[in-house]
């Protein structure tokens, strides 16, 4: 049944006022109690409707996750694959929040081959060369206390001392990529991230969140200055535990001993999708890691 529901059912089904028909035996094989006649399981358009809700709504996910990977508005938005051409799927889409402001695209009839599904895909990857920044990313981070900085002085009372002994401000920020500029498909962005912790066992993974600055400041410092103009856009989560058998402790100032992390996020804004990777010297040499993005709700 679920292989004659995929093949045909799924695709055909157009109107939940309709009752569906499932063959799948012979003409005597009948149970009245479950709608089984004549080999033929029958199931309420109503019901069927509702198992598209599930794959409905997983795509306007996906599809409100790219939107939000991206500065640059999005027009269009093309559906690809044999589930594409259902028309009810195509309805319930065309009438989804997440669709309301753009042209949504489909194959005139069943497409499933992979080789066209592909090509439309690799041509809709490849379209844009290049894109401007709308908007200004990077990281928070801390500054190190220095009484002689007015605004320093001015957080003086958020200071606390981290496990190295510094003494250290919060919500400092860290630009990646700044406003207006252009970006290629494969131009990577980067910003260096240290990280100090008491104990290398609190090193098996790393979450450092991204976040937009919508402001009219060209390189903002602080988060605290304008809060309402930063924004979250996700969060890079990075397996880092391979680097702990390299962690060598370090004397700290008041006297313990505390681990330290050199990364580099690494951020390619051009592509359809948002990419992360985190980097690190290792006797030299860059090594690499690829890294996970968890989106934020903006």
């Amino acid at each position: 049944m679920k292989d004659i529901f995929d093949t045909t059912t799924k695709l055909r089904f157009r109107d939940p006022g309709d009752p569906q028909y499932i063959k799948f035996g012979a003409v005597r094989d009948k149970d009245p109690q479950y709608d089984i006649r004549a080999g033929q399981l029958k199931l309420a358009g109503e019901d069927v409707a509702r198992f598209f809700e599930p794959s409905v709504e997983e795509i306007a996910e996906a599809f409100e996750k790219q939107r939000k990977a991206t500065a640059t508005p999005i027009k269009y938005a093309f559906l690809v694959g044999g589930y594409a051409a259902n028309d009810f799927l195509y309805r319930r889409l065309q009438n989804h929040p997440a669709f309301s402001d753009l042209h949504l695209c489909r194959p005139a009839s069943h497409v499933n081959k992979a080789v066209a599904d592909g090509a439309v895909s690799f041509y809709i990857d490849h379209i844009v060369t290049s894109r401007t920044s709308r908007f200004t990313y990077g990281i928070e981070c801390r500054r190190c206390y220095n009484s002689s900085l007015a605004e320093h002085r001015e957080r003086e009372e958020t200071r606390y001392i981290d496990p190295s002994g510094n003494t250290m401000v919060p919500n400092g920020f860290s630009s990646i990529l700044i406003k207006g500029i252009q970006v290629s498909e494969q131009q990577e962005f980067r910003q260096p991230y240290v990280i100090n912790r008491g104990s290398p066992s609190e090193f098996t993974s790393v979450e450092i969140p991204i976040f937009a600055y919508r402001g009219s400041l060209l390189r903002p410092t602080w988060m605290d200055k304008e809060a309402a103009s930063f924004t979250k856009l996700c969060t890079v989560i990075a397996d880092t535990s391979k680097l702990i058998n390299s962690m060598s402790p370090r004397p700290s100032l008041n006297g313990g001993i505390y681990y330290r992390l050199d990364i580099d996020v690494i951020l390619l804004f051009g592509l359809t999708e948002l990419k992360a990777q985190i980097s690190w010297n290792h006797g030299g040499v860059e090594k690499r890691s690829p890294a996970s993005i968890v989106y934020s709700d903006m």
